[in-house]
């Protein structure tokens, strides 16, 4: 069901972030910075429509919302999200939105982000 999936989702967000926490000593300990390429949401089924019923919840703005302030708090460098704009597809949901134009309504990863960077103005 779906709210087992973000109950799973949600135990994944402090996994994500306490492995960044494990490689960030690591980079502090040979003074390097530790940046984030091609970070984000990361799910992958091959049920297409289950996957735009995730994407699209509102619980997945609430999310992406906590994992990247977790990020900001716990971690604290660069975290480059990959991507902006990309369809649904049994391969994955990689973009913040799925169209151009797409209401923040309907794309509850870019209210997030959207959020989350007038916030750090």
């Amino acid at each position: 069901s779906l709210d087992e999936i973000f109950a799973a989702l949600d135990k994944d967000i402090e996994r994500a972030i306490g492995q960044a926490v494990a490689r960030k000593a690591i980079a502090d300990r040979y003074g390097k910075r530790l940046i984030a390429y091609e970070a984000g949401q990361h799910l992958v089924t091959p049920d297409v429509e289950l996957n735009k019923k995730i994407q699209r919840d509102p619980r997945m703005g609430k999310l992406y919302s906590r994992y990247l302030a977790e990020w900001r708090k716990r971690v604290g460098d660069r975290m480059m999200l990959f991507s902006s704009t990309s369809a649904i597809g049994r391969h994955g949901a990689w973009g913040m939105r799925e169209y151009s134009g797409q209401s923040e309504a309907d794309a509850p990863k870019l209210a997030a982000v959207k959020a989350f960077m007038a916030d750090l103005r």
